[in-house]
């Protein structure tokens, strides 16, 4: 950022590609390096919704204040408006702070208002589409887009050289904001983003906007990653969260859970369990015992219809289950329902009222008639943060799993004057939307602590829009629909307004909405699932969504790429794919620098050859190169700075090019061919390289690796600066090899120590897992991992079945036979899994490293006992006798 006088007279700010001057009596012009005629002039638009005409706005003076600007406007109108310019990152914040000096309520309209000019046709994001001529868009009277809640909260405009972005700062919260854009010619318009504010008299409110010019090549991808950069907070997981929110959704295999349910949850990579509604009375979290017994829409069944001890007990032991099975339990809570006569006897305040109104009918525990509330400053909202403390106190929950997240309703009731972001219009008057209710009851879920020091998480579900505030709180988010719900690319913008966090299908393949199932056979039916499961496949690597069990389960292809996909959502999705490739192909990336991952397919019915031009300037401080994912060998061409790879892409199946090492000298490597063999203990990076001349290398260093030796052209050789750096340095004349081996930090011994170690012998088990005199709950915990893995195996996937339970013993004495000794001594600097004969041990110095040991330890068993899973039983699985079928 850089902020200067300019010529004595005007004040300068810039950020990115982005460069604001101001007057000293406050006139603004805008320009950006990228385009010298692309940006021109600014100014602000202010609209008085009383008197339904433009505020005029005079610039008296600019004044610069640290790091920004201010400039001071005059009106006509009872009304002071200061803006302050800011460098956030890559983009200028513009708050505008409006100060009512009359008597009387100011109703609002207001925003930034750049012009371009293009001699280029323009492309305009709407916030939700792509025009490609802006000639075309309709007026907003015209426009059918969706709801503006739904829309990203920033649009832009770009030709192929630069691209403008105006929209909210991230954290705002408004009732009411909308996009425009404006055409004046042919070659020029007016890009505008506003929001409604109400002022009421003597008081002052403020607005924050965001404006941000980058290159054109990835048009509102662009924007976004500017977006992302200058704001990163808002589109990553909360800090100190627990990490298991980046991992998939259980559906319902953890709660309330089956006899399965840890090896079901782990081995298809789910982290958290959806834990649907553990109450009976929407509203009332707590099953307070003077609310338990009411009038009830319809009967309570299944749990429900227990007397509230009998329920208490279950819930206890549900949540209970999860804990020590390993599943992040998200207790379920509706913020913005309430049963009705709750609502109405205690809650009256919140209610929503007028056009707004809503019922629901036995929706949430399928007994009650409920009505839309509004959480924040009301007094169901205050009690409702009030039980929610009390739940954190009592179940100690990894978080919160808030449901009905996606509404916009107009609250106009007595708790109005003291919220804020209230907006008008003219059919209510002034109101609050309750999503900053939502979004706000979102941050205070954030401030509470867990017992392990942690915070707690919460996960939205938006349904299948939302408003962006509350993708931008939530550490995760779920669409519950299938990939392709709506149309094909509806998904997308969930994935605009999470960002880099996690996404999860929080759903069936839903075959009745396509097929008439009872017309199906066998044959139909695995051959529509192999077609709806190559498409989840694509979509989920094209987005970063993580499928569920109920779709992976039982389909070799998509349960075989699910630690891929997994790895790319933890990864991070990144907006501008950096990787041109021809079509029909697409391309998506995760990550940057030597954490790249790209991953390319196309969608049509035959083999497609291409070459992936991978833009090193976009996402390294070098050149990168790849191998396959799996680690098969891959051939790296370097031209222009740039990688080129030639793919041939199958039908129906991705490729996904792993990044191994960064060459920091670009005109030294012509070509590599790169490939990677990794074990549990250990592994081995080669590459052939062609060029000439020295240059450094940054080479990759796998999770839990560390590097042994890298030897280059049969010689030894050290790293540049010290024993633990991953640089090195290669001279070449012509063509060299390098060879990168790695030992494992965590497995003290060989891949086939524990791969061939005699956990069970004969269908019986063999050794005994021990744990010390006084040993820890974790150590006990541990223990009944591994128990829980070979009871598993045995008891679920070979056939015939048969029950093996590993026996578990406190002791400190020796133990015949073969043994896993689980243990935590302080005295260790790490975690460790060691073996000496028969003796397995896994010695950690503390709580967190021994599960994280023991959980490694398990997933790389998982070599040796993996499982496809099998089909969901659904009842058409069923009545087609599929229930163990694995789809090849």
């Amino acid at each position: 950022m850089v902020i200067g006088l300019v010529n004595s007279v005007s004040a300068q700010i810039s950020a990115g590609h982005m460069t604001i001057k101001a007057s000293k009596h406050g006139a603004l012009s805008v320009r950006t390096s990228l385009e010298a005629s692309f940006l021109r002039s600014a100014k602000l638009r202010v609209y008085d919704g009383k008197q339904k005409k433009q505020v005029n706005l005079r610039p008296v003076k600019a004044v610069e204040q640290g790091e920004s600007i201010d400039v001071f406007y005059k009106t006509e109108h009872p009304l002071d408006l200061q803006l302050n310019l800011k460098p956030v990152g890559r983009c200028i914040v513009w708050q505008m702070t409006c100060r009512n000096t009359g008597a009387d309520q100011l109703w609002l309209e207001l925003g930034p208002e750049p012009r371009v000019e293009s001699s280029e046709v323009l492309t305009v994001f709407t916030g939700w589409d792509d025009v490609v001529n802006p000639k075309k868009l309709l007026s907003p009277e015209e426009q059918k887009y969706p709801h503006w809640s739904m829309r990203f909260p920033v649009t832009a405009v770009w030709n192929k050289r630069a691209t403008l972005g105006v929209g909210l700062e991230p954290g705002e919260l408004v009732s009411y904001y909308t996009h425009s854009y404006q055409p004046l010619n042919l070659h020029s318009g007016l890009l505008v983003c506003t929001s409604r504010i109400v002022v009421d008299a003597g008081k002052e409110e403020a607005v924050r906007f965001v404006t941000c010019a980058a290159p054109g090549e990835w048009g509102k991808y662009e924007m976004m990653e500017a977006y992302y950069e200058s704001f990163p907070s808002y589109f990553v997981p909360y800090p100190g969260v627990d990490p298991r929110i980046n991992l998939g959704d259980s559906m319902q295999n953890a709660w309330p859970g089956s006899e399965w349910r840890q090896e079901s949850c782990r081995r298809t990579y789910c982290g958290w369990a959806w834990c649907y509604a553990p109450f009976r009375r929407t509203g009332d979290i707590l099953c307070r015992p003077e609310l338990w017994e009411y009038n009830f829409y319809r009967k309570p069944e299944r749990h429900y219809a227990l007397s509230r001890d009998k329920f208490l007990d279950w819930r206890r032991e549900a949540f209970a289950n999860c804990k020590k099975d390993g599943v992040a339990d998200l207790f379920y809570v509706d913020v913005v329902w309430c049963e009705d006569a709750l609502a109405r006897e205690r809650y009256p305040d919140a209610l929503i009222t007028g056009p707004d109104a809503g019922i629901l009918k036995g929706a949430t525990s399928g007994c009650d008639l409920e009505r839309n509330v509004f959480p924040l400053n009301t007094t169901f909202g205050k009690q409702y943060e009030e039980d929610t403390r009390a739940i954190v106190e009592e179940f100690d929950p990894v978080g919160f799993a808030l449901d009905c997240a996606g509404n916009a309703w107009r609250y106009t009731g007595p708790a109005l004057a003291t919220l804020p972001g209230r907006a008008w219009d003219d059919k209510v008057g002034v109101y609050c939307s309750s999503y900053i209710g939502v979004a706000k009851y979102m941050d205070f879920v954030h401030t509470l602590k867990r017992k392990d020091g942690s915070l707690t998480a919460i996960v939205p579900n938006p349904e299948t829009g939302g408003p962006f505030a509350v993708y931008f709180r939530g550490d995760a988010a779920m669409l519950e629909g299938t990939p392709w719900s709506v149309e094909r690319t509806h998904a997308d913008r969930i994935r605009w307004k999470l960002g880099q966090k996690p996404l999860v299908w929080h759903c069936t393949y839903r075959l009745d909405e396509l097929f008439d199932e009872s017309t199906l056979t066998a044959e139909q039916l695995k051959l529509i699932y192999r077609g709806l499961a190559d498409f989840t496949l694509l979509q989920s690597l094209r987005l970063g969504g993580i499928p569920n069990p109920w779709m992976a389960g039982g389909n070799k292809k998509l349960m075989t790429w699910l630690p891929a996909i997994v790895e790319c959502v933890k990864t991070g999705w990144q907006p501008v794919p950096a990787a041109r490739v021809p079509e029909p192909m697409w391309s998506s990336r995760y990550g940057r620098g030597l954490k790249t991952l790209i991953a390319v397919a196309h969608e049509t019915a035959s083999p497609v050859q291409g070459t992936v031009t991978v833009q090193n300037a976009r996402i390294s401080d070098g050149i990168v190169l790849f191998s396959h994912y799996d680690g098969k060998a891959l051939t790296n061409t370097i031209a222009d700075s740039q990688t080129l790879v030639s793919l041939e892409i199958p039908v129906r199946t991705p490729i996904l090019l792993r990044a191994q090492m960064e060459i920091l000298s670009p005109d030294v490597i012509v070509k590599a061919e790169v490939s990677e063999d990794m074990g549990i203990a250990g592994g081995k990076l080669t590459a052939l390289i062609e060029g000439n001349g020295s240059t450094k290398v940054r080479i990759r260093i796998p999770e839990d690796m560390r590097i042994d030796a890298v030897i280059w052209n049969g010689k030894k050789i050290d790293p540049v600066d010290g024993s633990d750096s991953s640089e090195f340095l290669l001279t070449n004349n012509r063509q060299g090899e390098l060879e990168v081996q790695y030992r494992s930090q965590l497995f003290a011994l060989d891949d086939q120590d524990l791969l061939e170690y005699p956990f069970v012998v004969d269908g019986k088990p063999n050794c005994t897992l021990v744990v010390g005199s006084g040993a820890t709950e974790m150590e006990h915990l541990m223990a009944y991992r591994l128990q829980e893995y070979f009871r598993y195996w045995y008891g679920v996937e070979v056939e015939p079945t048969t029950k093996v339970v590993l026996p578990i013993v406190e002791t400190d004495r020796p133990v015949d036979g073969a043994t896993v000794n689980f243990r935590i001594d302080p005295e260790l600097s790490s975690a460790t899994i060691s073996r000496q004969g028969d003796i397995l041990t896994i010695a950690a110095p503390d709580e967190k490293q021994l599960e994280y040991a023991t959980l490694a330890t398990l997933r790389a068993l998982d070599r040796k006992y993996w499982t496809l899973g099998r089909l969901a039983g659904f009842p058409i699985i069923k009545k087609l006798g599929l229930e163990k079928t694995v789809l090849e």
